[in-house]
């Protein structure tokens, strides 16, 4: 295919990728990212009253279920849990070293 024939096509590609992303006016959030709040699948501990700082990346995998659910927050009511992200496992590694998080 030459190229005068292929830019049309990646044009149309392209318009009808953008086109697939149209939201309602005025929403900001797909509707299936909203996440109800996981309830705890064990008796919740109110006792535990500890300060937890957890490292999490955007990568797809559990942590990232327990984290957008709550549910360490539902199981540990009392708790301070804190969610930092980090774009690396070496930026978590850093972090951890340096004592900014507790778990990664």
């Amino acid at each position: 295919m030459t190229r005068s024939r292929t830019r049309p096509l990646a044009l149309a590609a392209a318009v009808a990728v953008l086109a697939t992303g149209c939201v309602d006016s005025g929403r900001t959030v797909h509707p299936d990212a909203v996440q109800p709040e996981a309830s705890c699948p064990v008796e919740p501990d109110p006792s535990i009253t500890t300060t937890a700082r957890i490292a999490w990346q955007a990568i797809p995998n559990g942590d990232l279920v327990v984290k957008d659910r709550r549910v360490l927050e539902a199981c540990m009511p009392n708790a301070e849990i804190t969610w930092s992200k980090f774009d690396s496992g070496g930026d978590v590694v850093q972090a951890f070293d340096a004592g900014s998080v507790d778990l990664g």
